[in-house]
């Protein structure tokens, strides 16, 4: 299973790094046109990402003694730095585990402070999964704002390569 999870942690830096060199192209407004979305801009699409990302380190940090820092969208170059700093520190967390401590039972609270506790794989996996759907959005979101020639996020490119 460790196997499996770093190779999916992996492919999510891969694809986040791709999808944040487009959006690194963009001017403010391209960034924060209005669009039919869950998360209305570009920029929020990444900082709802990148957040949530940090969120679930932090939660289970708590039991694996990670280091968090504190999301700053001030610029989009922090922001996506932010960003791809949090998808890696998921894919080092899974380098450095024992295997056996992936099935460890964590708990946590939801953002609306209901608890709720996960096997940490189940975890890992639902991050991964979750930054998935939103490059999907932001890829659409790209398109929207003028970029017709993007490059697959695809698994099996990752795989290809």
């Amino acid at each position: 299973m460790k196997q499996l999870l770093q190779e999916y942690a992996d492919y999510n830096v891969w694809a986040n790094e791709i999808i944040i060199s487009f959006i690194k192209q963009l001017s403010p407004e391209q960034l924060n046109k209005e669009q039919l979305s869950s998360f209305t801009t570009i920029r929020k699409t990444a900082e709802h990402t990148a957040g949530a990302e940090q969120n679930w380190l932090k939660r289970i940090s708590s039991n694996l003694n990670q280091e968090n820092k504190a999301i700053s969208s001030e610029d989009i170059s922090s922001l996506l730095q932010f960003w791809i700093d949090q998808s890696k520190q998921f894919a080092a967390i899974i380098k450095d585990i024992d295997e056996s401590k992936l099935n460890q039972v964590i708990p946590y609270k939801s953002l609306k402070g209901i608890p709720f506790e996960n096997e940490l794989y189940k975890i890992i996996m639902h991050v991964m999964n979750h930054s998935t759907y939103h490059r999907g959005q932001l890829v659409t979101m790209l398109r929207g704002v003028g970029f017709t020639s993007l490059s697959s996020t695809d698994l099996i490119g990752f795989y290809r390569l």
